[in-house]
């Protein structure tokens, strides 16, 4: 989903959460709105999935958003395969971490 798409979907999200996914073995970090009920999303600019060099920046781009709460979640190798596809995580706990900003 484009921003101004993810905007929307926020502002309407009485549950769910928002994800930064790190994949293990990049600096890479990507956005997942992931609702309680329906499919994830992850946010995309231009049509492709947009990633980011640091957690400063997805952090302003939340920021911006309205979002002050986020989960980050590390993927496991295997999951890195295709950065668009959605991962599978293997202990779920210990990889989700709150974020707080």
């Amino acid at each position: 989903m484009e921003f101004q798409q993810f905007l929307h979907a926020i502002r309407h999200l009485n549950s769910g959460e928002v994800r930064v996914v790190s994949h293990m073995g990049s600096d890479l970090y990507q956005v997942e709105l992931r609702p309680e009920e329906g499919e994830s999303s992850l946010l995309k600019r231009r049509g492709k999935p947009q990633l980011f060099r640091s957690l400063d920046a997805v952090y302003s781009t939340l920021r911006h958003a309205g979002v002050h709460r986020a989960y980050l979640v590390k993927t496991m190798p295997h999951d890195s395969d295709d950065v668009a596809r959605g991962a599978s995580y293997k202990s779920p706990m210990t990889s989700h971490i709150p974020l707080v900003f």
